[in-house]
């Protein structure tokens, strides 16, 4: 394998350009990725539903109802190497987690991607009390 199709959830910085979310496996950094569109598009909803849920406990923190809505936050493809580098736009952003190089590690030959996948390992960090992993974004 050469390089492989993935996605993440990133923003759209004025300084850095595409700035994917990061989670930590066994205390290391790693960029966000998912093995379909689809996981990646259902993160993005996750976001979206949380910042929902704290305009309806707090509305003044946002700026009306589209405020909310706009997490800044968009579903893009990016590429990863071998050696897992995340490439977005050709840009190194930096590495994928061990769960995705290993699940694409043991795809068929024949498999662009997979159908189903749970991307997620047991040794990432979660929340006290919330089925959240620890998720950290670059400001934008």
């Amino acid at each position: 394998m050469t390089s492989h199709t993935v996605w993440t959830v990133a923003a759209d910085t004025v300084c850095e350009g595409w700035a994917p979310a990061t989670i930590h496996e066994d205390e290391v950094s790693y960029t966000d990725v998912y093995l379909t569109r689809i996981e990646a598009e259902q993160e993005l909803a996750d976001i979206i539903s949380e910042r929902l849920c704290l305009f309806i406990k707090s509305p003044e923190s946002y700026d009306g109802i589209n405020d909310a809505l706009n997490s800044g936050f968009s579903v893009i493809e990016a590429v990863m190497r071998a050696d897992g580098t995340i490439l977005i736009d050709g840009q190194e952003e930096g590495t994928a987690p061990p769960s995705i190089r290993s699940a694409i590690a043991n795809l068929p030959p024949t498999m662009e991607s997979p159908l189903q996948t749970n991307n997620k390992v047991q040794n990432q960090k979660r929340n006290p009390g919330s089925s959240r992993f620890y998720r950290t974004r670059k400001p934008t």
